[in-house]
């Protein structure tokens, strides 16, 4: 994180290695499992957290939908348009064919946050 002065005042900016950590804290995943979940030692991981190491862009768009992130938000902190749905709560149900794409894991990972773990076996929340 680094801070700029403006008009006498401390503003804090928020670099990758901040938002790449905050979007981890709040999917609830931790450091061994995202190492599994990219088959890197998790000193790699670590090294993505505290800046020792720069993603690749690869790194990231796994990393956003890993953890539900718009991509552009953990890139350089914008937050893309885009549509939203009716009750505002950000929970967007996956597409229900063959065919999933990376917003059906992003939609995922988002109930996974707001619910809790899924049980494989009953489908339901945790």
């Amino acid at each position: 994180m680094t801070v700029s002065t403006i008009s006498g005042y401390r503003i804090p900016q928020w670099d990758i290695y901040d938002r790449m950590t905050k979007s981890l804290k709040e999917c609830g995943m931790s450091v061994q499992e995202v190492a599994d979940y990219y088959d890197v030692h998790r000193n790699t991981v670590s090294g993505w957290l505290h800046g020792r190491i720069k993603p690749d862009t690869r790194t990231l768009r796994l990393w956003a939908v890993m953890t539900g992130v718009p991509y552009e938000w953990l890139k350089d902190g914008t937050e893309p348009p885009g549509p939203q749905d009716p009750d505002g709560a950000g929970l967007l149900l996956p597409r229900m064919d063959s065919n999933h794409q990376p917003s059906d894991l992003s939609a995922f990972a988002q109930r996974k946050r707001r619910y809790g773990t899924l049980d494989p076996k009953t489908r339901q929340a945790a």
